[in-house]
């Protein structure tokens, strides 16, 4: 047999439906004690054009409270950057977390966002020092009761 030459990307996207094309999956929203929130597509062009995940959170006194969520496996030694454009109708804070999905729920990283009526971009960088294939990208938004958060362009990149 000849041999076969395979080439890797250097960087691979983890997160799935960043853009919230046309649906919300695999996003869920997860609500905890009594936490009362709704996320919706959103395709009022939020953010110019296109569609976006509007959640409108009226209940939740703690930022874990209120998540939007998506499972994704991580690589040991991999690098990772995470990015992430958002704005609220209101200036609040939600914070942006690659987390165990299982106990001890340890965060990889986590980023405090800070958001105004106008769109942001925020940058995390991390390099995984375990593998683990049940983490969860978040955007914990608890905390934020009679808030509405617009979220597009969620992004996960691994490199090596």
């Amino acid at each position: 047999c000849p041999a076969v030459a395979v080439t890797l990307p250097d960087a691979v996207e983890k997160a799935v439906n960043g853009t919230f094309d046309d649906t919300l999956a695999p996003w869920v929203l997860v609500l905890y004690t009594g936490a009362d929130a709704t996320a919706e597509l959103d395709s009022s062009g939020a953010f110019g054009a296109g569609t976006s995940a509007k959640v409108t959170v009226r209940k939740g006194s703690t930022n874990w409270f209120v998540q939007l969520s998506q499972s994704v496996m991580i690589r040991a030694g991999r690098n990772y950057t995470l990015t992430v454009t958002a704005k609220a109708d209101r200036p609040c804070s939600v914070e942006a977390v690659i987390q165990q999905a299982h106990e001890p729920y340890g965060s990889l990283a986590s980023k405090r966002l800070t958001l105004a009526k106008e769109p942001q971009t925020f940058t995390l960088r991390v390099s995984a020092p375990a593998a683990d294939d049940r983490m969860n990208l978040t955007v914990m938004l608890g905390g934020n009761a009679g808030r509405t958060v617009w979220i597009d362009s969620v992004s996960l990149v691994e490199t090596r």
